[in-house]
């Protein structure tokens, strides 16, 4: 029996934020009881380029805790988003199902997990677009990442709770909304 695993970009970034932080953590650690330049300097080798501009034991513990604190923020923030991903889906699915949209779900395209066609070619113009975006900013107080609805020609995205999603007009011209 195949063992499948579900994972969202979310959650993938955040399991490498994690890896990363107790790379540092162990590091940091050696670091703090190395007596020697060269011990210090091995605790440091295989985290990365940064470490060829550390010319004391004191960088290194400076650098260790900047880079430990940058990867414990993203890996909080990128945790965060991957709880809340099913959340903001549903939340925007629903809403636009009870605006009257189809909502069927469709291939994603590269980048995203999935999609759902809102209305196909042959029913939609740049106008949907529009009135969709404009729908979701007015109902969920959030703006698009071009700051206002008309902007854009083939694509508007938002950021909810750390989960961004695309609201856009496909190759085939069809209104798709990607998360």
């Amino acid at each position: 029996m195949k063992r499948v695993i579900v994972a969202s970009r979310y959650s993938d970034s955040a399991d490498k934020n994690l890896k990363w932080l107790g790379m540092y953590g162990e590091a940091l650690g050696k670091v703090a009881k190395a007596r020697s330049d060269e011990e210090w300097r091995d605790a440091l080798s295989g985290l990365g380029l940064w470490t060829n501009h550390v010319k004391s034991k004191h960088d290194a513990v400076k650098g260790l805790i900047d880079n430990i604190e940058f990867m414990a923020s993203e890996y909080l923030a990128e945790a965060n988003s991957a709880s809340m991903l099913p959340v903001v889906e549903d939340d925007v699915t629903s809403y636009l199902k009870q605006l009257g949209y189809p909502m069927t779900t469709t291939a994603p395209s590269d980048g995203h997990e999935v999609a759902y066609l809102i209305l196909p070619s042959a029913e939609c113009d740049i106008d949907d677009l529009r009135r969709v975006a404009s729908a979701i900013a007015k109902n969920f107080n959030v703006k698009p990442d071009t700051g206002a609805i008309g902007g854009s020609w083939t694509s508007y995205e938002f950021d909810i709770h750390g989960v961004k999603f695309r609201v856009e007009l496909d190759r085939d011209g069809a209104l798709v909304l990607q998360f």
